[in-house]
């Protein structure tokens, strides 16, 4: 037998096989690439080394590939084929007048090479993995003509045929609920890394030519944020953390450890419409709201902005607040209208009005206004004068105070230009708003190749960063996000890293295959929706997509056969072939 075809032979069983999964005992193999992170930036760049022959070994603290960017919605290319298929004339320089105009102190070379390269590096290799970008839009960060990219499913159809590419890979193997805890180094040289189980607590070394740090930012984190506090915000800003439960900045603190220089920590992208998380709402965590139609009241219950302005605008005047907040106050026809950006309340409206709604830790209930003014604070000759002029206007068809109506263009695309009512209708409501931080604009130094930069502007040697980890580049500012540069650059940097270690390896591969070990196939799960509900009342380190997911589904009613099948089994998916069987079901939560 050939050892070309004994290698084939093997990656064969590695993708079918029944009984194999990594090991976490501590073995020292070494593999070409070690990625840590398998969200959007790790997948890209794993999916370039699988497909020219490298072994790679991909860690993530999360049970499944996606990460935090399956919740976000499109990228912003420049000159791309469905533009140019729309009549639309793009270009570098346009898009160049447009970022930096509007964030005012972007990175102007960084711009540039994404702007050069997004339409080859991005679009077209997306649509290669089967993307398909339905909309073309403009925004306040991309007006002079349409640039903003989306599929009707957003982001969930970008990222999850990443995934699924990477899943047709046998010498591309995942190990999921790891935490990468430190990297292994000699001589300044990233040869390794060190990693803890986070169900079993089993520790392991393993080691690699190449490591890439995909870990994402530290939006998750309400410590980090304090630490690396925004300095155009006040200092009794209400801020919440709204990134994703593993975005802790852990890969900050790894690429330091190895001397990373690192730019802009106190640069942060804050949704202004945010909310503490009803379920842990003294948490610090927050979620964000799409949509409302209520009204914008300052705390002397007065209007102060027209909500389809720019989030830039919105944010402006937010920091010149109390608190950097306000009251979103609404009648009982709008709240059914209100959209908060989180899988539990998606497509569950009964738990949106009984955990969010109908909760008086963060809304304000009351048959009438003068009982809201009292419960809010809010002056009730004041609240009551705003409303009354609000309705009097919308009768008239003309907002002449702050010009919402009649509007066909939205400044940003979590805040349509719809139809509105008069607030007339008992119960009134009133929610406090405070902005909610979701992505990290500052983070690791990198070069053009994605190659880690010292403090002292050297390539350290081995370590690459991508994604969200490196705040991209700087491109966005030291305020406002554009719309739709965060996905791009995260597959862009990913795809730069790539390029950069498949060049240092040459014709060099390992051909070595992560440690495997052989284990008895666990029983299919015991769970009923009874013990399913009693076993979500105990975290358990390790399993939060595990509870997530099943406490939406235990929310909603859901049958088992909602998600699992003969090819995904209520069991943990242990193999390429059931991982993949496993993406067909996340629209049930996305």
């Amino acid at each position: 037998m050939t050892r070309r075809l004994l290698a084939t032979l093997i990656a064969a069983l590695l993708l079918n096989a029944a009984t194999a999964m990594p090991a976490d005992d501590g073995h020292q193999d070494a593999v070409d690439v070690i990625i840590v992170g398998a969200g959007i930036a790790g997948l890209s760049a794993a999916v370039d080394l699988a497909a020219q022959g490298a072994q790679v070994a991909v860690f993530d603290m999360n049970s499944q590939g996606s990460g935090h960017a399956i919740l976000a919605s499109g990228i912003a290319m420049v000159n791309t084929e469905k533009q140019r298929a729309a009549g639309i004339q793009d270009s570098t320089e346009q898009a160049l007048k447009d970022w930096l105009a509007y964030s005012e102190d972007g990175n102007p070379e960084w711009l540039r090479f994404y702007a050069d390269h997004s339409s080859a590096m991005v679009y077209d290799w997306l649509i290669e993995l089967g993307v398909v970008f339905d909309n073309l839009v403009a925004d306040d960060t991309n007006r002079s003509l349409p640039r903003f990219h989306y599929p009707d499913g957003e982001a969930r159809d970008i990222v999850l045929p990443i995934y699924r590419k990477a899943l047709s890979f046998p010498n591309l193997h995942f190990y999921f609920n790891t935490q990468v805890t430190d990297i292994l180094s000699d001589g300044g040289r990233a040869i390794g890394v060190k990693t803890r189980n986070l169900r079993s607590g089993a520790a392991g070394d393993y080691h690699a030519a190449h490591i890439v740090l995909a870990t994402g930012g530290m939006a998750g984190s309400l410590a980090r944020i304090r630490e690396h506090w925004p300095a155009h915000f006040p200092d009794d800003a209400a801020l919440l953390a709204g990134g994703s439960h593993f975005a802790q900045g852990l890969g900050h603190d790894m690429a330091a450890s190895l001397g990373a220089a690192q730019q802009h920590l106190n640069r942060h992208w804050f949704y202004p419409v945010g909310i503490p998380d009803p379920a842990a709402p003294d948490s610090g965590h927050g979620i964000t709201l799409s949509g409302p139609r209520g009204l914008w009241l300052n705390d002397e219950g007065q209007r102060f902005i027209n909500p389809l302005s720019s989030n830039k605008a919105i944010l402006d005047v937010m920091t010149t607040l109390p608190e950097a907040s306000f009251w979103l106050v609404f009648d009982d026809r709008v709240r059914s209208t209100l959209k908060p950006r989180t899988i539990k309340y998606r497509y569950d409206r009964s738990r949106y009005e009984r955990e969010l709604i109908n909760n008086p830790k963060l809304v304000a209930k009351a048959a009438s206004l003068s009982e809201l003014a009292d419960k809010t604070g809010m002056p009730a000759t004041t609240l009551s004068a705003s409303i009354a002029r609000f309705n009097t206007l919308l009768a008239e068809g003309n907002d002449r105070d702050f010009g919402r109506f009649p509007a066909s263009f939205s400044g940003n695309v979590t805040m349509p230009a719809v139809p509105l009512k008069p607030i007339t209708e008992p119960p009134f409501y009133a929610i406090r708003i405070r902005p909610s931080n979701a992505e990290s604009m500052g983070g690791v130094v990198i070069d053009k190749g994605a190659r880690v930069l010292s403090t002292q502007g050297q390539r350290i040697p081995g370590l690459y960063a991508a994604g969200e980890l490196t705040g991209s580049m700087g491109m966005n500012g030291s305020k406002y996000r554009i719309n739709g540069l965060y996905l791009g650059p995260s597959v862009m940097t990913g795809r730069l890293a790539a390029a950069s270690i498949l060049k240092a390896l040459g014709d060099t591969r390992t051909g070595a295959i992560p440690p495997q070990i052989t284990v008895q196939r666990p029983a299919n799960s015991p769970y009923d929706a009874a013990t399913m509900k009693a076993r979500l009342k105990s975290p358990q380190n390790g399993y939060w997509h595990f509870e997530s997911v099943h406490d939406v589904v235990l929310s909603r009613e859901l049958s088992c056969d909602s998600c699992h099948s003969d090819a995904f089994p209520k069991r943990a998916a242990l193999t390429h072939r059931e991982r993949l069987a496993q993406t067909q079901v996340c629209t049930v939560c996305h």
